[in-house]
């Protein structure tokens, strides 16, 4: 009788960095969504703007080639914000307005669904 060892192990690897970066993806698709819904309207360019990018892609297509965030993302990370310049005024205050706080209270708001993401995309690794 003899035994035979299979190793599986890069297999195992490869779908779990694949999934990894789903996953990732759809956190970022979650905290953009609720970011979006928290973001003060004026002319709708803030709001337009927000957007995620993972290794897999942007979350959203963004409103233009200046409201893009730019470079290549790790596939263990997500970026999530906005490029238009008065956005950290909006998410922080200054000394004359108050905190509209979007992108901060947007990803609180989403991590309730990471665990469920999360969960989703492990079962699809087995």
């Amino acid at each position: 009788m003899s035994i035979k060892f299979i190793d599986s192990s890069n297999t195992f690897k490869t779908k779990a960095k694949k999934q990894l970066s789903v996953a990732l993806h759809e956190m970022g698709f979650q905290a953009t969504e609720e970011a979006v819904a928290l973001a003060p309207v004026d002319t709708g360019r803030l709001k337009g703007s927000i957007n995620a990018k993972s290794s897999i892609g942007y979350v959203r297509s963004a409103e233009s080639e200046f409201d893009t965030i730019r470079g290549t993302v790790d596939p263990k990370d997500v970026i999530i914000g906005t490029n238009v310049i008065y956005a950290p005024h909006v998410e922080y205050g200054t000394k004359f307005s108050k905190s509209q706080s979007f992108l901060r209270r947007g990803m609180e708001n989403a991590k309730p669904k990471f665990k469920k993401i999360i969960e989703h995309n492990k079962e699809k690794i087995q």
